[in-house]
């Protein structure tokens, strides 16, 4: 998507066994609501060049040979101009994401980008579940002294549960696993102890009843859970999507 403004609606969509990436935004403001990608090779959601609009429920599981240095989320704002303007800033809530042993990072923001994030789960990436790539990207959320002074830049809500879960260098201006557990809400675990059957959460898994509250517009469905489901009997996919794991 180009350009794409909020006239347009997405709505219930899926994409099954996509070389590349899934759902691909350069710049505009189109909102989309019940997002499905299965087997995907690269990135699930990929946003650049100053896309500011708004997604709720997306799954998105990779295929088993997903190549190095794909990604559930990818966000730059500008490759040539970190902080060019308008800025990278999407707001996204109710995300669940299953990596592949051969892909990469779960969540890579770079290159400037922000964004406002809700209620996500990623699990089961190879390498870590979050990480800020360059000085412009930890820039526009805020310093070492407060990590989150913009505003740009928040997740809340959310359940990481990698082998691995934050990119960690002493070189960074400050460090990601700070930033994410000054905020409201979020976990940090294991792959099991996300405690999911495939995509839907257990019986006491820390994904239930321990959502945040979601930007208070018309867009936005308010939801009590992490991630894209609360149990398989409100399982938005069936009888429409195809393939879905």
């Amino acid at each position: 998507m180009l350009g794409v403004g909020s006239g347009t609606t997405l709505d219930h969509l899926s994409v099954y066994a996509g070389k590349d990436d899934a759902y691909e935004w350069f710049g505009g403001s189109v909102n989309a609501k019940y997002l499905v990608a299965i087997a995907t090779e690269d990135d699930c959601l990929d946003t650049a060049n100053g896309y500011r609009g708004r997604v709720q429920y997306a799954y998105c599981k990779q295929t088993a040979t997903a190549a190095s240095g794909s990604h559930a989320i990818e966000s730059d704002n500008n490759g040539s101009s970190f902080d060019l303007l308008p800025r990278t800033q999407p707001k996204m809530s109710n995300l669940t994401f299953i990596q592949s042993s051969t892909g990469d990072e779960a969540i890579r923001i770079r290159r400037g980008a922000a964004g406002n994030y809700f209620n996500v789960v990623a699990t089961a990436a190879p390498t870590e579940c979050l990480n800020f790539n360059d000085t412009a990207t930890y820039n526009a959320s805020g310093s070492a002294a407060n990590p989150l002074a913009s505003g740009a830049t928040t997740m809340t809500g959310s359940a990481l549960g990698c082998t691995t879960n934050f990119e960690l260098s002493g070189s960074d201006p400050f460090s990601i696993e700070s930033w994410y557990n000054l905020q409201a809400g979020n976990f940090v675990g294991t792959p099991a102890s996300i405690n999911m059957t495939g995509r839907f959460p257990n019986s006491g898994s820390p994904l239930l009843n321990t959502g945040v509250a979601v930007p208070n517009d018309a867009f936005f469905d308010r939801t009590t859970f992490k991630g894209a489901f609360e149990s398989a009997q409100s399982d938005w996919t069936q009888g429409w999507a195809y393939g879905v794991e």
